[in-house]
C-alpha cells in the first residue's frame, strides 16, 4: 500500500476526532500540556467526586481533582487521548481507578455494592456511575446529592457502579 493511501485511510477511519483536535486553539493545548485539559476538568468525574467531598465537609475543587488525575502517572490519559480521536468527548472521560486513586489518596475507603436500595440518605456517601442503555454514554454521580442517578438517561438509565465511600 502506497503511503498517501494508508494516509488518507488512517484519517478517514479515526473519525472527527482527528479534525477537531487539529483545531485545538493554542491555549488548549498549552493547558493539556500542563496537565490542565478544560475538558476533563469540566467533566463528570471531577464534579461528582467534588460533590462526594464536600459531603465529608472536605472542599477542593474540580479543577484541582481533575489536574491531580491528569497529572498522576498511573492514570490513563493515554486511554483519554485515543478515546478522543474518535469523539473531543473522549477528553471528559474518568475511569473508576483513578477516582479510586483519589479517595485513596485522602485517606477514603470504598466498598462495591449492588443496588441504591442498599444506602441510607441520611448516612451514606457514594459515587455511582450511570450507562445510557444501547450507548457509551456513560456519567458519574454523588448519592445522595445528585437526586436523579435513576432517571439520568431517562427511561434509558442503567446503574453500572455504586462505590460506598468510608473515612
Amino acid at each position: 500500500m502506497r503511503l498517501p493511501t494508508a494516509l488518507f485511510l488512517t484519517f478517514i477511519m479515526s473519525g472527527c476526532g482527528v479534525l477537531q483536535s487539529s483545531r485545538t486553539s493554542d491555549y488548549i493545548k498549552e493547558q493539556r500540556a500542563k496537565d490542565l485539559d478544560p475538558y476533563h476538568i469540566q467533566s463528570c468525574g471531577p464534579a461528582a467526586l467534588h460533590k462526594v467531598f464536600l459531603q465529608f465537609g472536605i472542599y477542593i475543587d474540580e479543577e484541582k481533582l481533575s489536574h491531580t488525575i491528569q497529572s498522576d502517572p498511573s492514570c490513563s490519559n493515554l486511554l483519554r487521548e485515543i478515546a478522543s480521536v474518535f469523539s473531543i468527548e473522549g477528553r471528559k472521560i474518568t475511569f473508576p481507578a483513578e477516582l479510586k486513586s483519589i479517595l485513596k489518596k485522602h485517606g477514603f475507603k470504598f466498598v462495591n455494592i449492588s443496588t441504591l436500595k442498599e444506602l441510607d440518605k441520611e448516612k451514606d456517601t457514594a459515587l455511582v456511575l450511570v450507562k445510557e442503555k444501547n450507548s457509551l454514554n456513560y456519567h458519574w454521580m454523588c448519592f445522595p446529592v445528585d437526586e436523579n442517578i435513576k432517571t439520568f438517561f431517562g427511561k434509558d438509565t442503567i446503574i453500572k457502579e455504586i462505590y460506598l465511600i468510608k473515612k
